[in-house]
């Protein structure tokens, strides 16, 4: 998922970007007002961490047209302690705020929050039932829940196929362990985190440890999953 950073302060701007990026997400960072809205039209952010005190645009009018053209998440950043601000920056949009100086640890856990609901609904969105899926050196059958990798079938169990069915509908895209389980195991889970790694490990194994496909199942590092094509 993609964050997108708009603060001036050079330092605490790489330093948020650094923290994110070892969740595993794709981080950008903008110092600047001017030019900040076409950055956001360009990079689809996921959320938006957005500094008020900003040179050229200030953050408040960058909410505002943020928000006319789209739902993304937007975390304001300020300096300023008055309630007034606070209130005008919910009301034009923001969906929370952190006030200056601030624990790192602390925004990023609201930051990972915000791209937690984001991810779910991405997740829970509709996704086009297609007849085959391929991918790399994989072609997989969703209806038929088949799958063949270089020509070869490929024997899965429920779950492995769920798990790579998932996958391979959302090429590029991390997801956390939290949402795989809820869509492949939804309420019959009664086991911990790491089962899912248990499962990605055995799938790997059996599509091959030397298959373009296998190897396109990446591990995120203290997140989750990607299919990388």
């Amino acid at each position: 998922m993609r964050v997108l950073i708009i603060e001036d302060e050079k330092d605490l701007g790489e330093l948020i970007q650094e923290h994110l990026e070892e969740y595993g997400y794709e981080v950008k960072w903008w110092g600047t007002g001017t030019g900040a809205l076409e950055v956001f039209q360009a990079f689809h952010p996921d959320l938006v961490i957005l500094d008020v005190m900003l040179p050229g645009v200030d953050g408040f009018t960058l909410c505002r047209k943020i928000r006319q053209e789209s739902l993304t998440p937007i975390i304001m950043l300020t300096s300023r302690t008055e309630e007034a601000d606070r209130i005008v920056g919910l009301e034009l949009g923001a969906d929370d705020y952190v006030a200056k100086p601030f624990s790192i640890r602390e925004l990023v856990a609201r930051a990972r929050t915000q791209l937690r609901r984001q991810e779910a609904l991405q997740s829970t969105a509709v996704v086009p039932v297609v007849s085959s899926i391929t991918l790399l050196d994989c072609t997989l059958h969703p209806e038929e829940r088949t799958v063949q990798v270089q020509g070869a079938p490929v024997d899965l169990t429920r779950r492995e196929f769920d798990l790579l069915c998932h996958l391979m509908q959302r090429p590029g895209r991390v997801l956390t362990r939290d949402t795989l389980i809820e869509q492949v195991w939804g309420d019959d889970f009664d086991g911990f985190e790491r089962t899912v790694d248990t499962h990605i490990k055995r799938l790997r194994e059996k599509l091959g440890k030397d298959s373009e496909v296998a190897k396109a199942i990446q591990a995120v590092r203290g997140v989750g999953y990607r299919f990388q094509a």
